[in-house]
């Protein structure tokens, strides 16, 4: 093999590798919000996020939002919107208790029934979705999700829609507060319904970002065998660099021997 194909070669095993690692990077169209406190996780859009906690109670100090969210746990909001109950957004809160017997559970659907003055409907949630034409409340038996539709108003004007799911598990009850434009809401109930359909207990250290068990990992060699206390991960982007440095390089020789 000539000079020149050992070097095209290299190029071709480098680029192989960038493929490689690539592909087996985590996708990145939705992320996981971790619940330790409620020993659960759900995933978000990836072009949602989380909005800090200083930003939340400004906004909750002006009296919008019912005062059942002020002891929240999490609130989130597409990056898009500013300020960012301008647009979508959810509000997480979490009562941790014992897990619930069939006639708690039941207490609660009653003073929830009771707090709208409706009956409770018993259907799937999609289809309570799908046909959602009234404020009634209404109970997925099957996924443990109670739901009801409110209005928002201003001025005495309706602006925007809440869709409250409560969603009962072991450990005690969730509750999605989920807000939408009045106009966008029929778009962004998919949205909402995803989130609470993604709620889950099972496997909740693997539903942290790769980000965080990669530093965890880092941490733990270092401890053991890296006396020098440097961590030997090489980012994705430093192994792109170095492949446009060693293009960069060849098409340069070439230059030289011509």
């Amino acid at each position: 093999m000539t000079h020149k194909g050992k070097q095209a070669s290299l190029l071709a095993t480098l680029l192989a590798i960038v493929a490689i690692v690539l592909a087996f990077s985590p996708a990145v169209s939705t992320r996981n919000y971790v619940s330790l406190n409620g020993g659960f996780y759900f995933t978000f859009p990836d072009d949602w996020e989380q909005i800090d906690y200083n930003t939340v109670d400004v906004f909750l100090s002006r009296g919008q939002v019912s005062r059942d969210v002020y002891n929240y746990e999490a609130v989130f909001a597409p990056s898009s919107n500013s300020p960012f109950f301008d647009g979508n957004y959810l509000i997480l809160t979490v009562d941790t208790v014992r897990d619930l017997t069939k006639e708690q559970k039941d207490s609660i659907l009653n003073e929830f029934g009771h707090s709208f003055a409706k009956k409770f409907k018993y259907a799937p949630m999609r289809d309570y979705l799908v046909n959602l034409k009234s404020e009634n409340p209404n109970y997925d038996r099957e996924k443990q999700i109670a739901s009801v539709l409110n209005k928002v108003t201003q001025k005495g004007e309706p602006f925007k829609k809440n869709l409250l799911m409560l969603k009962f598990y072991e450990k005690g009850v969730a509750r999605f507060f989920c807000y939408s434009p009045d106009s966008a809401f029929d778009a962004s109930k998919t949205i909402f319904e995803q989130m609470i359909n993604s709620f889950s207990t099972e496997n909740i250290d693997a539903a942290f970002a790769p980000e965080e068990v990669k530093m965890t990992e880092v941490e733990v060699e270092n401890k053991s065998d890296d006396k020098s206390g440097e961590s030997h991960f090489i980012p994705i982007a430093v192994i792109v660099a170095l492949v446009v440095v060693l293009i960069t390089l060849i098409r340069r020789k070439r230059a030289r021997q011509k």
